[in-house]
This record gives structure tokens, sequence and C-alpha cells, in this order.
């Protein structure tokens, strides 16, 4: 059987039959509209992935955004995943990994957004890979307390340091650059005025010219913004 160790969105790692680089940290838990300029927000996420011939796996993440101009919000996060399914069998089975974003609103309204990043990571068999993000958001606020988001999004992860090979079948094999592309769907909830608890569904496709998997993640996350 191939093993797969790839980065699901929130940094969680998951492992089964094909052999992919992670994606990036790819968790959005905020929607298209912008903060107040000059506004600071840190947001904790945690969550599960799995999927077909994917082993379960869960991970975590933390972030820092502010509203840099009235469209344009810039940040940074880092997280860690582990596969929780399968420890007894041949690694890679951790992972670490960071990424610096943005947010761009495409209206006045706060309705559309693009958001991008630039990451990198390393997992404990050696590798060491950057990646890079690209992502279309559309979100909607209902009574100023429930907003819901989503959107398409696509990624490229790229070694630049070999790890030790993944076995498969008895054969051992290098993770090659991937690519992947999704879909996220969320809702976020405003608790009390700067407090949003959020919950995100995300659907991947990583591949490389012989693997691909699918992969489903599922997340939450609580965002304070302060100032601004």
């Amino acid at each position: 059987m191939m093993r797969l160790a790839g980065l699901l969105i929130l940094a969680s790692l998951a492992f089964g039959c094909s052999v992919i680089t992670p994606p990036p940290l790819m968790p959005r838990h905020m929607g298209a509209a912008a903060d107040p300029v000059g506004a600071v927000s840190a947001t904790a996420i945690g969550g599960v992935a799995g999927g077909p011939w994917v082993n379960g796996s869960a991970g975590g993440e933390g972030r820092v955004m502010v509203q840099a101009t009235p469209r344009l919000a810039v940040g940074a996060g880092i997280g860690g995943g582990s596969d929780v399914e399968r420890r007894d069998a041949a690694g890679p089975h951790d992972l670490v990994a960071g990424r610096v974003f943005g947010r761009y609103g495409l209206d006045a309204r706060g309705h559309f957004a693009l958001d991008f990043g630039l990451g990198a990571g390393g997992m404990d068999n050696g590798l060491r890979y950057t990646t890079a993000d690209l992502g279309f958001l559309a979100s909607h606020t209902f009574a100023q307390r429930l907003t819901i988001y989503g959107g398409p999004t696509v990624a490229l992860s790229m070694p630049v340091q070999a790890g030790d090979p993944v076995e498969d079948n008895n054969e051992l094999r290098a993770q090659r650059t991937t690519f992947a592309y999704g879909l996220t769907a969320g809702v976020g909830v405003k608790v009390i005025p700067n407090l949003v608890f959020s919950l995100e569904l995300l659907m991947l496709d990583a591949r490389t010219q012989r693997d691909e998997a699918f992969i489903m993640s599922g997340t939450a996350g609580l965002r304070v913004t302060f100032g601004g």
C-alpha cells in the first residue's frame, strides 16, 4: 500500500494510498469583509481530516492578521499535525509548517475577496518544502451576527530537500511536487462583539504525476479582534 503524507488545510497529516507533498496551511475561518483599518485579529484553529485511502489525522494552527488598508489584510500562521490512526506503521507521521498570507477585498460591500499565501514546512522524515496558494472567497453576513463563506482554492507544494523515501508495496518512493485544488465552506457566529466562533469544511484533491488523493477536513476556529 502506498503512504500519503499530506498537510490538510489545518496542518493535519493524512496517510493512505498516495505519496504526496503536504498542501499549505489552508483553513480560512474568515469572510471576505474587511476589519477596520488597523485592527489585529488572533485565530486558533483545530480539526481532523481523512478520506478514501487516507488515515485519520489531527492538527492545529495559530495565526495573527492585521487589516493594513481598507481592502488589504496580511498575516502569518504556524501549525502542526500528526497521524492519529496508524502510529505503529512506517512514517512519516508528524509535520510543522508556517505561512504568510493576505486577503484583498474586491468590492466595497465586502462580499468578495482574493486570498493568497506563501509557506514552508518540514516533516519528521527530513522532507523540507515550500508552498504557494491562491483562492477566491465569497461571504454574506446576516443580522451582523451570522456569516456564511466559501470558495475555491488552488495550491502548489514543492520539495526543496528530499526526506527519507516513503515505502509503497516494498518500493521506496520520494515525495514529489504536488498540485491541489478544492473548495471550502464555513459558517461563523459572533459570540460577543469581538469574538467569532466558526466551523469549516474543506474538500481537497491533491495529485502528482503518479498519485492522487481526495481529502476532507473539518475544523473549528475561534477568532478575536482588537482595535481598529
